[in-house]
């Protein structure tokens, strides 16, 4: 799950946090996979010194190469869907930077997969969620499946 650890890269990135123990394991088990010991916690011993130092780290800004895509800027409205638009816009950025294709995704369709690749209907995500239903269903465009204003667990599908 190559994509997964770039989700969880940029998950700390935005300040959210990394996937649980619990949700982790929830996935493993859909996948059929057995989760394996936990190992010993490693005794913590503290290094001297910075070993990153914030004062000369290189400023990243992708604000200018993201005006230059000409990518689209959505709001989530009032559901609780960040990390969807987030990973939504990831794909979206990828596939303008890699493959030169600007396409307007479906927040809605990746929010849908997610749900069915887990089995739990809930609005929005953690990001190893949503990259399951990305690896499970893939994704659409916008126009295929616009955005709710409203939460559909089902979007009206059975």
């Amino acid at each position: 799950m190559k994509s997964l650890t770039v989700l969880v890269l940029l998950a700390g990135m935005l300040g959210c946090g990394a996937p649980r123990t619990e949700e982790v394991a929830h996935l493993a088990a859909l996948r059929g996979v057995r989760p394996r010991p936990t190992p010993a916690r490693p005794v913590l011993r503290p290094i001297p010194g910075p070993v990153f130092n914030l004062d000369t780290a290189p400023d990243v800004d992708l604000r200018p190469q993201i005006a230059s895509l000409n990518l689209p800027v959505r709001s989530q409205g009032s559901r609780g869907t960040c990390s969807v638009f987030a990973v939504t816009f990831l794909i979206e950025f990828g596939m303008a930077k890699n493959v030169g294709a600007t396409m307007d995704l479906s927040e809605e369709f990746l929010n849908y997969a997610k749900n069915k690749a887990t089995g739990v209907l809930t609005d929005g995500g953690f990001f190893d969620e949503l990259d399951l239903g990305y690896e499970t269903l893939g994704i659409t465009t916008e126009a295929a499946l616009p955005y709710r204003a409203a939460f559909e667990p089902n979007l009206g599908v059975r």
